[in-house]
């Protein structure tokens, strides 16, 4: 019987970024704006619901509770990515868009930097350097993910809390805490870089740096994890839902911030 594993999770979901590419061609060509937010909204659905899909009503099974907790990751993530290119930019900017440009921000996240002085400095050496250190970090982060996940059974990660005693409870959620941030770092950075060797250009992690070190809530939230999610949904709750509820102009900051911690 064919199981899904990791490549396989990722020719799925690589497939439906394909679908979506072509229907944006499809959509520039028709200069329809209507048509291009159907087809980011069923992208999103698609993508939302493929776990779920998987899970329950596939002929073939995961390989691991590994591969379903990364399916429910990367499901997550595109559907941020399809919302917020389906409705945090504005039509006329996205008709100008190449289509290199769209694949590179689909497959990386690219770095931003403070002043045009210091991305004119990166030569192209600097930027394989940084772009390879990053790929061998998340080598070395799916092999520890995969070691770690070979020592802890998938029954025990998927037991009822009931089924538990007390003092259990907290090494579980600090083990499922832990296996979140690895497989969500191992898998933007051997993805981010790849893309960033293909098109040399300079991407940043999603994690800078350890989460779990963190000195407080704001550091954590603003410096150390997932900035690459923490940017989808700043301008999903900054720009998509103000303008879906029709209060774009007098919702303050302060709510939409909080929409957006709510969020994550």
């Amino acid at each position: 019987m064919i199981e899904i594993g990791v490549f396989e999770l990722w020719f799925l979901d690589t497939g439906i970024i394909f679908i979506f590419v072509i229907g944006f061609l499809v959509c520039k060509r028709w200069n329809s704006k209507r048509l291009f937010h159907g087809i980011c909204i069923v992208c999103s659905l698609i993508i939302f619901s493929l776990p779920l899909v998987l899970k329950w009503y596939s002929p073939w099974p995961f390989a691991s509770v590994h591969v379903l907790f990364l399916s429910a990751i990367t499901s997550l993530i595109l559907v941020l990515k399809f919302l917020e290119w389906g409705f945090a930019r504005d039509w006329n900017e996205i008709r100008t868009v190449p289509i290199k440009q769209l694949i590179i921000d689909f497959t990386s996240y690219s770095q931003l930097y403070s002043s045009t002085e210091k991305q004119s400095s990166l030569t192209i050496n600097d930027i394989y350097r940084m772009n390879t250190t990053m790929l061998l970090r998340g080598v070395f982060q799916f092999i520890t993910l995969r070691i770690l996940m070979h020592l802890i059974p998938d029954t025990w990660l998927s037991l009822a809390l009931s089924s538990l005693t007390f003092w259990i409870w907290p090494i579980r959620y600090i083990l499922l805490s832990f296996i979140l941030y690895i497989s969500i770092s191992a898998v933007t950075n051997i993805t981010f870089s790849v893309s960033a060797i293909i098109w040399t250009i300079p991407v940043q992690a999603t994690f800078p740096a350890f989460p779990f070190t963190s000195c407080s809530i704001r550091e954590f939230w603003s410096r150390r994890w997932n900035l690459f999610v923490k940017h989808l949904l700043h301008r999903i709750s900054f720009i998509v839902i103000p303008n879906w509820v029709g209060v774009s102009q007098t919702m303050s900051n302060t709510i939409r911030g909080l929409i957006s911690f709510v969020l994550s």
